[in-house]
């Protein structure tokens, strides 16, 4: 009965250093500098933190992301996004490895140098690498968000403030449903089958 929700996807960049922005997107965020420890924010899309697991830092150099060997990076989608991919664009074959998620499928590419995470995620969930460092100058996300304001999604008008609709067996609305047959009546979140008096 009721209309599905518009949705749009998209896709942004992290750059790390001074990586050169990807030619196919327009949208991007720069990071000269990552802090075990600390959240960052992609634009109300997501925010991630890196937490230091071994005795190495990880880190941005001048041209890429160093992400070490058993790090941690939690990805937190911001209200109303979901994550659907995040791919982490290498610098060479030696620093191109899988990344280990605790939901969704995980794949490297060594030929293209990437390494990518696939899911749909609306709640926090963590990457770490599965064997050696990452040397990513950058990495990109796809998400899908709402169209509809923060809060719409789950809001339905109270029952006795909602309209009351018909609809006949075929789900076509009518506006006078004709007395002695049965048709649906929705009012607010509830439907039920009806004779009608």
């Amino acid at each position: 009965m009721s209309a599905a929700i518009p949705s749009q996807s998209a896709e942004i960049a992290a750059l790390f250093g001074t990586a050169v922005m990807p030619e196919k997107l327009s949208d991007h965020i720069v990071f000269s500098e990552i802090t075990t420890g600390r959240d960052y924010d992609i634009d109300g899309i997501c925010s991630f933190c890196i937490q230091k697991v071994n005795s190495l830092n990880t880190f941005v150099n001048k041209n890429f992301l160093h992400w070490y060997k058993t790090d941690e990076m939690t990805i937190t989608p911001a209200e109303g996004i979901a994550i659907r991919r995040i791919s982490m664009h290498c610098t060479d074959t030696p620093y191109c490895w899988a990344t280990v998620a605790n939901v969704g499928d995980s794949s490297t590419n060594n030929e293209a140098l990437n390494s990518t995470w696939i899911g749909n995620q609306t709640e926090p969930f963590t990457l770490t690498t599965s064997n050696g460092q990452l040397r990513v100058p950058y990495l990109t996300i796809s998400y899908e968000k709402s169209n509809s304001p923060a809060g719409i999604l789950d809001s339905e008008p109270a029952e006795e403030d909602a309209s009351i609709e018909y609809y006949n067996l075929q789900g076509v609305r009518i506006q006078n449903p004709t007395p002695g047959t049965i048709c649906l009546k929705r009012s607010g979140k509830t439907v039920s089958k009806i004779l009608v008096p």
